[in-house]
């Protein structure tokens, strides 16, 4: 994976890695997912197989998730996340925007 954009789009060292953690009960227990970004406690993140899917990123913190597809930032689904932290999740990802796209196409492809 690139490091398109240059430093300080992710922070956490394990930023774009596998993290080997499980997130949300409507997956396997052995899904790994890869994290592309960590903020304030939330990670961004892919699942392996989110490729048949228009880009987005999923957004995990304290047993909630989301998902904001990244074309347009609406959200998909929110499991969790108050109105608060939507707003806030949704403001990161729009500065995120351009990096978490170029890193998605780095993965996933075009």
């Amino acid at each position: 994976m690139s490091s398109r954009g240059g430093g300080g789009w992710r922070d956490g060292d394990d930023a774009g890695k596998s993290s080997g953690q499980t997130f949300g009960s409507r997956f396997r227990k052995d899904q790994q997912v890869l994290t592309v970004l960590r903020w304030r406690g939330y990670r961004f993140f892919w699942y392996p197989y989110d490729a048949i899917e228009p880009a987005h990123v999923h957004i995990f913190k304290d047993g909630a998730e989301c998902k904001i597809w990244l074309h347009d930032l609406s959200v998909a689904f929110n499991h969790g996340h108050s109105s608060k932290a939507l707003r806030a999740l949704i403001e990161k990802t729009k500065e995120q925007q351009v990096h978490l796209l170029g890193v998605w196409n780095d993965q996933f492809g075009e």
